[in-house]
């Protein structure tokens, strides 16, 4: 059933929540972080995922490294929630691309061209347990929520567009 679907992923995101809150000491061990290569480790992690699911999954950051503050674990985490999300959402044929950027400031985005995000639910996304009306996708709702915690901790914002060809969604942190 989807109860049973669903019960381990809850399970490992509420973890993954609580992990991210403030208060957690977790939070609290903050160093150098090269994201350039936690996010080619991170990508590399999820192409088995994309094969499967015939989506073409591209990586794009500068040569050099881009150092943040930040906790690899959750920085991961973070990574790991926005491609999963994207994997999810948009069918086969579609595109999904992990970026780093340096400038103007450092910033992580993951853009799909699948269905999108419907402006009157952009700002919605990111509540716990919220889900997009008519999804198709298995999900339990929490996997943005845990991105906003994340950025929040490294005083960040996450924030969702259209994607740059008007087409799907556009992840920025």
């Amino acid at each position: 059933t989807g109860v049973q679907t669903c019960a381990l992923p809850i399970c490992h995101q509420l973890l993954a929540l609580a992990r991210a809150e403030p208060e957690a000491s977790t939070a609290r061990e903050l160093g150098s972080v090269d994201l350039v290569q936690l996010a080619r480790g991170i990508g590399e992690e999820w192409i088995p995922r994309a094969i499967e699911r015939q989506i073409d999954f591209g990586f794009v950051a500068p040569a050099e490294a881009v150092i943040v503050t930040g906790n690899p674990g959750l920085l991961g985490e973070l990574m790991s929630n926005l491609i999963d999300n994207a994997l999810r959402y948009c069918g086969p044929s579609s595109r999904v691309t992990l970026t780093v950027e340096a400038a103007p400031m450092p910033a992580l985005t993951v853009e799909d061209d699948g269905p999108g995000i419907p402006s009157e639910e952009r700002d919605k996304v990111f509540e716990r347990f919220y889900r997009v009306a008519n999804s198709r996708a298995e999900g339990c709702g929490l996997g943005l929520a845990i991105v906003k915690e994340i950025a929040r901790v490294h005083r960040a914002v996450a924030s969702v567009s259209p994607g740059r060809s008007g087409r799907g969604a556009r992840f920025t942190v």
